[in-house]
C-alpha cells in the first residue's frame, strides 16, 4: 500500500505540473502574440507524437500485462505491476489523442491565421 500510495503521487504531482506548464505556456503565447507554425511542422510534431506515445504505451502496457499473466500461471502473487500498467495506459491515452488529431487534420487541416497587414 505504501508503494502504490507514492506512485499515486507521483502521478497526481507530475499531471499538476503539466497542467501549471500548459497555463504558463498558453499565458505566454497570448502576452507575445501567437507564432503561426508552418502546415509541416504541424503534420510531423503529431506523426512524431503519436508514434513515441503509442510505441511506450504498447511497451509498457504490453510489458505490465505480460507480467500479470506471468505472475498467475506460476502462482506468484502480482506485485509491481501496477506501475507499468498504469503508465503505459497514459501513454496509450495520449498516443490515441495524438493519433485522432492527426487524422482530423490530415481530413481537414489545420486553420493557420495569418497575421492582418499593418
Amino acid at each position: 500500500m505504501h508503494h502504490s500510495d507514492e506512485i499515486v503521487s507521483e502521478r497526481i504531482a507530475a499531471g499538476i505540473l503539466g497542467l501549471l506548464l500548459l497555463l504558463a505556456w498558453l499565458l505566454v503565447r497570448r502576452i507575445r502574440g501567437a507564432t503561426p507554425i508552418a502546415r509541416e511542422d504541424r503534420r510531423l510534431l503529431l506523426v512524431a507524437s503519436a508514434v513515441a506515445y503509442l510505441g511506450v504505451g504498447f511497451v509498457g502496457f504490453g510489458s505490465g500485462a505480460l507480467s500479470v499473466i506471468l505472475d498467475v500461471t506460476r502462482g506468484l502473487a502480482l506485485a509491481g505491476v501496477g506501475v507499468r500498467l498504469s503508465d503505459g495506459a497514459s501513454a496509450l491515452l495520449a498516443g490515441l489523442v495524438a493519433l485522432v488529431l492527426l487524422l482530423s487534420f490530415a481530413r481537414h487541416g489545420v486553420s493557420v491565421r495569418t497575421p492582418e497587414p499593418a
